[in-house]
């Protein structure tokens, strides 16, 4: 074996099979390795048991994937699959592997009286935004987590409620921005940088009272931005998630519905943006620019 360890080892070797322990229900034998002292044969049992449980992890998780059948979801947006044959700690995992296959949120679960289990959604979806919704109409008892990996619990007879309810909040939520433009067909009503995207600014617009049907939210010019990164959306890949500067600070905007625009533009490096600011949906404590145009800078 080696003699020392490093980093990676730790995080991609030792870490992942101690996890698998908790994962497959057998949280002491991963606690077992780290208290055994000067008992070799003990140490070499545990790790074989060990090592003997992250694979069984895998061929679960496999056989899981494999058992689906994803045709069943060609018209959802959501994939929630029950089954009580695979442990709990594995939810998460296959959820992932589902999300990976076919783009979409999937939620594993299994129980008697209600159903707790693990979400995935691909990247640019906010689980959190979607399933506080669902809970407020009832179709969750509680939830929790981050952006892309929540833990849930529904009763038994909110499923149907709960698949209706994520397909039309996400069906919403992804089929209501405008279509793409690099034409410049709207009032520009200043130019403002990077720095000017924030709360302070976005409460002074909203603190005017104005009638919404006549009078349209201020429109901002974001010119010179240099794109870092890009990447196209798993669950939407018409949409575009752009990492800008502007030389003085960075950002991620999501773009929706201008990944063809922006390869149609020769994917440049330098582009110029206009819309105008709203509450980002992935972080309500932070502004966003809602793009309405993007050009060649």
């Amino acid at each position: 074996g080696k003699k020392k360890l490093t980093a990676v080892d730790i995080g991609w070797d030792i870490g992942p099979r101690l996890n698998a322990c908790g994962r497959m229900g057998n949280t002491d034998l991963g606690g077992s390795i780290l208290s055994i002292q000067d008992d070799k044969v003990a140490i070499k049992d545990a790790i074989l048991m060990i090592e003997e449980l992250n694979e069984e992890r895998k061929d679960l998780t496999k056989k899981a994937v494999k058992n689906l059948d994803l045709s069943l979801y060609e018209d959802s947006a959501v994939c929630i699959v029950h089954s009580d044959e695979y442990p709990v700690g594995i939810a998460g995992i296959i959820a992932g592997k589902i999300v990976e296959a076919t783009g979409k949120i999937a939620m594993v679960c299994s129980g008697e009286k209600t159903y707790k289990g693990s979400a995935r959604a691909p990247m640019g979806v906010n689980l959190q935004t979607l399933f506080e919704t669902e809970k407020q109409k009832g179709n969750l008892i509680d939830f929790g987590g981050h952006n892309e990996a929540a833990g849930f619990e529904v009763a038994k007879d909110k499923i149907e409620a709960l698949q209706e309810g994520l397909n039309e909040s996400f069906s919403l939520l992804y089929n209501s921005f405008d279509v793409a433009t690099t034409e410049r067909d709207i009032v520009i009503d200043d130019m403002l940088s990077l720095q000017d995207v924030n709360k302070e600014v976005y409460e002074a617009i909203h603190s005017f009272a104005y009638d919404k049907d006549v009078f349209t939210l201020p429109m901002f010019l974001f010119e010179q931005l240099e794109v870092i990164t890009t990447k196209v959306s798993t669950g939407n890949p018409k949409n575009l998630c752009l990492q800008v500067t502007d030389g003085n600070r960075k950002m991620m905007i999501w773009a929706w519905g201008y990944t063809d625009l922006y390869k149609e533009l020769g994917e440049p490096k330098r582009i110029n943006l206009w819309g105008d600011l709203a509450i980002n949906f992935m972080d309500k404590n932070s502004v966003t620019i809602n793009v309405k145009g993007m050009e060649s800078a």
